[in-house]
């Protein structure tokens, strides 16, 4: 958590949202913590306004998502990492609420959030779950009424930054022909 919480902060602060990953490792006695790409996500809130819907576009190189997924992936992944064991494959992980909980059900059905991971090209469904609380959060700095999405320090600065970008252009051409004149 530690090594990662910077990133989680300069997002926020930046973008004005940010999103934070944490999910226990299967057969691992450890949790992976991880910041995502605001680039990769789309999110949606409950009638509270609280985020209960992400979904994630991702990829891995063919190895690790073999390492992550197994047989559960396509023929053609599987060909591929041992081809071109770099190449990128596409995923998409959707967790939203479970309409089917039942508190206290076993499997799936006893938890509040379903997990499905999509192999993008193949249509393939490589893993299927839930959690019993929502693995993603999603911070937001500040939010316009019916946004979902935050508002950060990063705009406010935005039109300075192009401004001072176009004064050192200008810089950069006044010097270039004071060196070099026509």
């Amino acid at each position: 958590f530690y090594a990662v919480a910077p990133s989680l902060y300069a997002d926020l602060a930046c973008f004005g949202t940010a999103v934070f990953f944490s999910e226990e490792i299967p057969g691992e006695r450890r949790i992976a913590d991880a910041v995502r790409p605001l680039s990769e996500i789309c999110i949606a809130e409950n009638a509270w306004g609280d985020v209960d819907t992400v979904y994630r576009r991702f990829s891995l190189s063919a190895r690790n998502a073999f390492e992550m997924f197994g047989e559960r992936l396509s023929d053609k992944v599987r060909r591929q990492v041992d081809k071109a064991p770099d190449s990128r494959v596409f995923f998409i992980h959707a967790v939203a609420p479970n309409a089917a909980y039942e508190p206290g059900a076993m499997a799936e059905r006893g938890k509040p959030f379903l997990s499905l991971y999509l192999e993008e090209e193949g249509e393939t469904e490589v893993a299927r779950g839930g959690y019993y609380e929502m693995p993603y959060q999603c911070p937001r700095w500040a939010q316009g009424s019916g946004e979902a999405w935050g508002r950060g320090l990063g705009e406010l600065a935005l039109a300075d930054v192009k401004m001072l970008n176009r004064m050192d252009e200008t810089a950069i051409r006044a010097a270039q022909k004071i060196a070099d004149p026509p």
